[in-house]
């Protein structure tokens, strides 16, 4: 239990996966056969849902696991004091995109949420496909700021930043 708390966008994001994968086999089998065709309608809208999420939770993962790309030549030459000043700047410029697209990101979801907008064919509301974008912007914000603290804590201590 404890592993997977650890590690519950993997979790979210196999799942996700798993339903999509049924969905969309489900609606293949179905429009083949022509059977249950008209039942099935609701599966495409579902499997592009579900894809978003994933899409968005797998930024979260990436964020933890440090493998976004980086642009890092000229950052790797620069050493030292000047170096970790660097560093800061960038994983600072980047905590403001990630607040600013969090913060957007919940406006326009509560922007949604009050129109009442809805899905076309499942007639759920619109605004939980776009909370997507808030939710995995403060995952990665959290992730960020831990990593940031890992790696200046073991600068402070001398250790191997990594």
């Amino acid at each position: 239990m404890k592993k997977i708390l650890k590690n519950w966008e993997q979790v979210l994001i196999a799942v996700c996966l798993g339903l999509m994968c049924i969905f969309v086999m489900a609606n293949t089998v179905a429009r083949t056969t022509g059977v249950f065709t008209e039942h099935l309608r609701w599966s495409d809208e579902a499997s592009r849902m579900l894809m978003i999420w994933m899409g968005f939770l797998a930024c979260g993962q990436a964020c933890k696991d440090n493998s976004h790309y980086r642009m890092t030549a000229i950052v790797e030459k620069i050493t030292g004091l000047p170096g970790r000043a660097v560093e800061l700047l960038s994983e600072f410029i980047s905590l403001l995109v990630m607040a600013a697209l969090a913060y957007f990101g919940f406006m326009l979801a509560h922007r949604l949420q009050l129109s009442g907008q809805v899905s076309p064919v499942m007639h759920i509301p619109i605004w939980l496909a776009y909370l997507s974008i808030p939710a995995s912007m403060t995952d990665m914000l959290i992730h960020s700021m831990i990593r940031i603290s890992r790696t200046f804590r073991h600068s402070a201590e001398g250790g191997e930043v990594t």
